[in-house]
């Protein structure tokens, strides 16, 4: 089902399987879904890839968060800079 969502055709269905991951990614083995959905093609998902990031104290999800750093659109690059604060 969360599969489903995630590869779902709308971005809004995309960006609320991404908020849904971010309310367990921390204590589970879906954390590398989450950042797997920081590579998505719209920004409003990736700039809620990495809201949900923020949150997450992990080598994985700081290292995605840098990469985040290179978002072809400035507000993935701030919001990524931001988290990294």
């Amino acid at each position: 089902m969360l599969q489903h969502v995630l590869s779902a055709h709308n971005p809004d269905t995309r960006k609320e399987g991404v908020v849904a991951l971010s309310l367990v990614s921390d204590r589970s083995s879906l954390l590398p879904l989450l950042i797997s959905m920081a590579d998505d093609k719209d920004v409003q998902v990736r700039l809620a890839v990495v809201a949900s990031l923020a949150d997450v104290k992990s080598n994985a999800a700081t290292k995605a968060l840098y990469k985040a750093l290179e978002d072809p659109v400035p507000e993935g690059r701030f919001a990524a800079a931001e988290a990294l604060w």
